[in-house]
């Protein structure tokens, strides 16, 4: 099994580490409050939010119970140092601080929601910059994930990656997500202003739940 794949172990060595930041406390599975508290203070310490619309994505959308990270994607005019700079100021705080796993992405068009058919396509066509690198260890194992070494990703700062969802297909565990909910459409990314301007009973009502 990839130690990426591995659950903690309270009785191993546990590190994670994100381009330059790294932690060595475990993550716990997000709750709202936990998440509000994060974006809460990343509004207050920063101008990230002035200079990025930032947007909630993936499984909490659908089910805290069920997901161990949060999807957060950046949409804006990028500029490549800044924008490095406050991704890892993000992964500091939200490992260090919160226990929390983030995992941010700034991609280049806003996400529409799903309005599903039969013949929807569920293909990704987005230009995006991330973190490249990473490493997880538990114990005396360990293992790294360097993108700027793969083909098709172009190096843009220290860490910062530049890359391209081209016609790629969506994972199936999202589609049968898309597939099996009972509302026709499904929530692809959330407002993290409207997540703040707003309590958990809202959020929970206006994303992915039955």
């Amino acid at each position: 099994m990839s130690v990426f794949a591995k659950p903690y172990n309270p009785l191993k060595y546990f590190s994670y580490q994100r381009g330059k930041i790294i932690t060595e406390q475990p993550w716990k599975r997000p709750t709202y409050s936990k998440v509000k508290e994060f974006l809460l203070e990343i509004q207050n310490t920063s101008d990230i939010m002035k200079d990025y619309d930032l947007y909630l994505a993936g499984g909490v959308l659908w089910d805290f119970n069920k997901t161990w990270d949060v999807d957060i994607n950046l949409i804006g005019n990028p500029s490549y140092t800044v924008l490095e700079d406050y991704m890892h100021y993000m992964y500091d705080i939200a490992f260090n601080k919160y226990n929390l796993l983030v995992d941010i992405v700034w991609i280049n068009t806003k996400p529409e929601d799903i309005i599903y058919t039969p013949d929807y396509p569920f293909i990704l066509d987005n230009e995006f910059l991330s973190i490249g690198y990473a490493k997880k260890q538990i114990g005396d194992e360990f293992e790294e994930i360097n993108l700027s070494d793969k083909p098709n990703y172009i190096l843009c700062g220290d860490y910062l990656v530049k890359g391209n969802w081209k016609h790629k297909p969506m994972k199936e565990s999202f589609i049968n997500k898309v597939k099996n909910n009972p509302n026709p459409i499904s929530k692809v990314i959330f407002p993290v202003k409207e997540f703040l301007e707003n309590n958990e009973d809202y959020f929970l009502k206006n994303t992915n739940r039955p």
